[in-house]
């Protein structure tokens, strides 16, 4: 159809593929093949590329691919956005990363529920779970859907606090009042921390009523 370049897609396919698989030297191979085709790289090819930087915990490379999109006046969205956002939180850059949430709010793509949580998880492994409750309330005031992990991440903060009577309530949450339902890794964050305080009767309290709810 118009507009369409079959060529252009089939190599967003494979950069996506070779991002996906974290293998940096075969993404950019693609990219120059195409270039040497004269085929321009687009906000696919380039969303592909700042994700495989991301997962590789590179905020110069990501921030240096963003860069190129902005100066081609390639589109950027909530992808992009939150894979920068990870390239910082990943590194313990946590005001690297809030600051490109700002910048995302400027350019007027609002955070999504991965957004968020990549923030939460940063603020959870440096055992500020103050702030990192107070992004899930901004969340909800802001009426950002929290999803499985938004809820895990809540739940791992408490198990570290070895609060666990907070971190069970959670789980009820998830049972009886969200959309959101309790998965095996929720059950598995509870038995982990209920072992490290060698609480085993309830481990094995919780590996039953796992199953039951697979079942």
């Amino acid at each position: 159809s118009e507009g369409f370049d079959a060529n252009l897609a089939i190599y967003n396919l494979l950069t996506r593929g070779y991002s996906r698989s974290y293998n940096v030297q075969k993404a950019f191979e693609v990219c120059r093949t195409m270039l040497d085709a004269g085929i321009e790289p687009n906000e696919f090819t380039y969303n592909a590329l700042i994700s495989l930087f991301a997962e590789k915990s590179d905020p110069i490379g990501a921030t240096m691919l963003f860069n190129e999109m902005k100066k081609f006046n390639l589109p950027s969205n909530v992808f992009t956005y939150t894979s920068l956002v990870k390239a910082h939180a990943w590194t313990s850059d946590i005001r690297g990363a809030e600051k490109i949430m700002r910048n995302m709010r400027i350019a007027g793509v609002e955070p999504n529920a991965p957004t968020y949580n990549i923030i939460m998880n940063a603020y959870s492994k440096n055992r500020d779970f103050e702030t990192c409750q107070l992004i899930f309330q901004e969340m909800i005031r802001l009426n950002v859907q929290p999803n499985n992990h938004t809820y895990s991440c809540l739940m791992e903060g408490f198990c570290r606090l070895g609060n666990m009577q907070v971190a069970e309530s959670i789980l009820t949450k998830l049972k009886t009042t969200t959309d959101t339902k309790p998965d095996v890794f929720h059950y598995t964050v509870l038995m982990n921390a209920h072992v490290k305080h060698k609480n085993l009767l309830r481990t094995f309290e919780l590996y039953e009523e796992m199953i039951k709810e697979k079942n």
